[in-house]
């Protein structure tokens, strides 16, 4: 029977990392990519490079999208719509636009409650 290996902690550190960062475990070829960068020239190397990875943008640009539908619009956007702003060219910040001016959000502003007074409004202290 074979002794279970003991990961090194440069292995440690690299499935967190794609744990944490690209809420997935790592797979055998990435990992032992990262796991030689880290063990030849440190840490912040595969961090930098798991960070800034395309798997990562995207991860982020779905999860802003999904936060804008519950934000906005109370409630998770249907695949359909996540996916069509997801290969969209627009920024979250246009996407956001985008949905403050549909029929939808302008329907549901009954539903928002207003501030009890013009004290619970947003912004700077009232002097």
């Amino acid at each position: 029977m074979p002794e279970p290996s003991i990961a090194s902690k440069e292995e440690v550190y690299v499935e967190a990392l794609y744990v944490k960062v690209l809420q997935r475990a790592s797979d055998s070829g990435g990992k032992e990519h990262w796991v030689a960068q880290a063990k030849k020239s440190g840490a912040r190397i595969p961090a930098h490079g798991i960070v800034a990875s395309t798997e990562r943008s995207r991860l982020r640009r779905k999860r802003d999208i999904t936060l804008a539908y519950k934000e906005l619009l109370d409630r998770e956007p249907d695949e359909e719509g996540l996916e069509w702003w997801f290969q969209s060219k627009y920024t979250i910040t246009q996407i956001e636009g985008f949905i403050v001016r549909s029929q939808e959000f302008i329907d549901n502003l009954d539903k928002v409650a207003p501030p009890e007074s013009p004290d619970e409004l947003p912004g700077p202290p009232k002097k």
